[in-house]
């Protein structure tokens, strides 16, 4: 195997082949975009959990444990379970590798995950694309569900294209033959008509949600947030103005699901209200107030902001800050940054040598807030924040940056 990103389909359609094709007899519903693919797939799995449905949700990169990767109504494969099918799908890509044909690692847990989840017999499966749409390792299957697009920002730039025009373009290639397909509503015009207009020649049938049927109530640090949705009163433990458009979009595809699956106001209401999600605007701890979130784009940067202006307005930020190098690290430091009056700079842990150097992040955060201090160990720079915050009654540190930055948070600090 070998680490490196390198997009084709070929590999792992050889490698899926050796293992019987298992995804092509999966109920799939497949979700792409650039942001929001994990709140919408984590609502959508969670409803169809609450039916009663056996639910396997496949996502990346994991924020607690690897495995979280691959999980089965919310439960992530079991470690020996892991080594099993590993060993299963490495006896197939040796043989390749016979040949000539050395799949990635990304390929090669997707292989996985599709032989896990046929084995075991699940009602669906929730598919969050790696990486793009057209080449990503997910997409190998025949037909789904449904195909969702949810959000499309600038990111991954150097492999996608570095116009929205380009990026919605290879976001596009999950849509089906004779499929539905749902576009998240804030798109730019350019990036719909470009969804709609591939839809159209695949003849795919194109969902939009509906705004008007779903109202925010209520959000607050202490209680998330709280929805009408037509007659039924939804309570998220989720925050911020975007998460209405990524539930609008969750609700749509369950509205397309219901024409064939059962699916109840009860469990919408059930599924909704236990979405568990890492390191969206994650309230860790309400004294000290500490928030975890994963935004590590110009998009999530300004979702982050907002957030941080709607339920933080008037306190004195301190900030722990951590990004990959493949990132646009200093067009999200200048949204963000200004709103703090200290930066701790950290290097995450990224086994694939893609973390951005604390020199270097040090130096990029240092043009905007000159109260930048870089730290080596991210135990050390929270306690430093923690003892700093104390002398200030009305204050807030925010990790963020990376999911990468989030999973080391979380292994030191989560019970």
């Amino acid at each position: 195997m070998v680490l490196d990103i390198n997009l084709r389909l070929d590999r792992i359609k050889k490698l899926l082949h050796l293992l019987g094709d298992p995804q092509n007899k999966l109920k799939i519903i497949h979700v792409a975009g650039t942001n929001g693919k994990g709140s919408v797939c984590n609502m959508l799995a969670s409803i169809l959990v609450a039916q009663g449905f056996k639910t396997g949700l496949y996502s990346s990169p994991e924020v607690v444990n690897f495995r979280d990767r691959i999980q089965i109504n919310f439960k992530m494969i079991k470690k020996k379970k892991y080594t099993e099918y590993s060993k299963i799908c490495l006896e197939s890509a040796k043989i390749l590798r016979s040949f000539g044909t050395c799949v990635t690692e990304f390929e090669f847990i997707t292989a996985v995950a599709f032989k896990y989840f046929f084995d075991e017999k699940v009602n669906f499966v929730v598919l969050e694309t790696g990486l793009g749409g057209r080449l990503d390792a997910t997409n190998v299957f025949k037909k789904s569900l449904v195909s969702i697009i949810t959000s499309i920002s600038l990111d991954h730039t150097k492999i996608l294209g570095n116009t929205l025009e380009k990026i919605a373009r290879e976001k596009s290639g999950i849509i089906k033959k004779n499929c539905p397909t749902i576009i998240y509503p804030l798109q730019s015009e350019s990036v719909f008509n470009i969804l709609y207009e591939k839809a159209k020649r695949l003849n795919s049938k194109v969902y939009l949600p509906n705004m008007s049927r779903l109202c925010l109530k209520n959000s607050s640090l202490y209680k998330g947030s709280e929805f009408k949705y037509e007659n039924l009163d939804i309570k998220l433990p989720l925050l911020g103005e975007h998460q209405i458009y990524n539930l609008a979009t969750a609700l749509c595809a369950i509205e397309v699901l219901r024409k064939n699956f059962k699916i109840s106001d009860f469990a919408i209401k059930e599924g909704l209200h236990k979405v568990n999600l890492r390191a969206r605007f994650e309230v860790i701890s309400l004294n000290p107030t500490i928030i975890l979130d994963g935004a590590h784009n110009p998009s999530g940067a300004y979702t982050l902001k907002k957030c941080i202006k709607k339920y933080l307005p008037d306190k004195q930020l301190f900030g722990i800050v951590g990004m990959m190098k493949d990132k646009d690290v200093f067009k999200v430091f200048e949204i963000l940054l200004s709103l703090f009056s200290k930066i701790i700079t950290v290097e995450p842990k990224n086994k694939s040598n893609r973390a951005l150097s604390l020199e270097e992040i040090t130096k990029i955060s240092k043009k905007f807030v000159e109260n930048t201090e870089s730290e080596e160990n991210l135990e050390i720079a929270l306690y430093k924040l923690i003892t700093e915050s104390e002398k200030i009654k009305n204050s807030a540190i925010i990790i963020f940056g990376s999911l990468y930055l989030a999973k080391e948070f979380l292994s030191i600090f989560s019970d």
